[in-house]
């Protein structure tokens, strides 16, 4: 696990999105969940957050099941042997980590998960391996990363 923290609007989704669209072909699944904080403040979020990682990442119809926790469950048996690249953008709460990403055991070998968050504490409970402080990208790196628009 990798995690990004610093204020808001300072290019930790944009530099999130330059790696992701870098290296995502180098996996059996991959995907960019955004916002995870806004779609978790709505009806049933987390559950709609964990059935469409599931449902890209698998490349299956819309998943149904009935609670967060069922997810959970779903997501550790599903994924356990994969080796995925997710990224989780905007996290601000600590439950929202555990509920879509709650350990490295619940992906496979060699899968990346990648955290973007306003809130360091939350890297350092979740107990993140690499934790690193964005400062502002230059107009530059913020308009085309390696080359890639990232509008």
């Amino acid at each position: 696990m990798l995690g990004t923290h610093g204020t808001g609007g300072i290019g930790k989704t944009t530099l999130a999105k330059a790696l992701y669209y870098s290296v995502f072909y180098h996996f059996e699944g991959a995907y960019f969940l955004f916002d995870v904080r806004e779609v978790s403040k709505k009806y049933q979020g987390v559950a709609r957050l964990q059935q469409t990682l599931l449902s890209e990442i698998l490349e299956e119809k819309k998943m149904k099941f009935g609670s967060v926790d069922e997810g959970k469950s779903m997501i550790k048996h599903r994924l356990s042997t994969k080796k995925v690249l997710l990224v989780l953008d905007d996290v601000d709460e600590f439950e929202q980590l555990e509920q879509l990403a709650g350990g490295c055991e619940w992906f496979g070998c060699e899968s990346k998960i990648i955290i973007t968050t306003r809130n360091k504490q939350l890297l350092i409970a979740r107990n993140v391996e690499k934790a690193y402080e964005m400062t502002e990208l230059d107009h530059f790196y913020s308009n085309s990363f390696l080359g890639m628009p990232l509008a």
